[in-house]
């Protein structure tokens, strides 16, 4: 896994730059307030980004977030992937050392799983786990504990 899928879509450098850079804002803004009371001006002050990049490549702040929500996932599923099957079976701790990596490397992206912020609500304790078994799925922490 070489971690930026950016790379892999053939963006050119100042693009990543720019996209990485209103993720992050994203995710720092997340975690104060809803998506709905996020600013595209709040988004671009907080990215050092000109407000016409953000318009060339999101149509609005939840098309930035739908967009960060899916690069997240393609990291995390591309994490779970990268563990064999054959050195899950001694137990989930390969997957759960690489998922914790991940989390140490992407502390902003942590926090927010941590509480995720949805339209001003919390999120319910048992949908996260819900979402990461979807993620995981034959992998997930309850058929990984069997």
């Amino acid at each position: 896994m070489n971690g930026n899928l950016y790379e892999e879509r053939g963006e050119d450098r100042r693009i990543r730059k720019s996209k990485k850079a209103l993720q992050e804002a994203l995710i720092r803004l997340l975690s104060k307030k809803s998506i709905g009371e996020i600013t595209i001006k709040e988004l671009t002050d907080e990215a050092d980004v000109h407000r016409g990049t953000f318009y060339h490549h999101y149509s609005d702040a939840m098309d930035l977030k739908v967009q960060t929500e899916r690069e997240i996932a393609e990291q995390l599923t591309e994490i779970l992937s990268s563990v064999p099957q054959s050195r899950l079976e001694q137990g989930p701790y390969p997957l759960l050392v690489r998922v914790l990596e991940y989390l140490e490397d992407n502390r902003e992206i942590a926090k927010m799983l941590a509480s995720w912020i949805e339209d001003g609500m919390r999120m319910a304790p048992g949908e996260m786990a819900r979402i990461m078994e979807r993620m995981m799925g034959s992998q997930s922490p309850t058929a990984m504990s069997r």
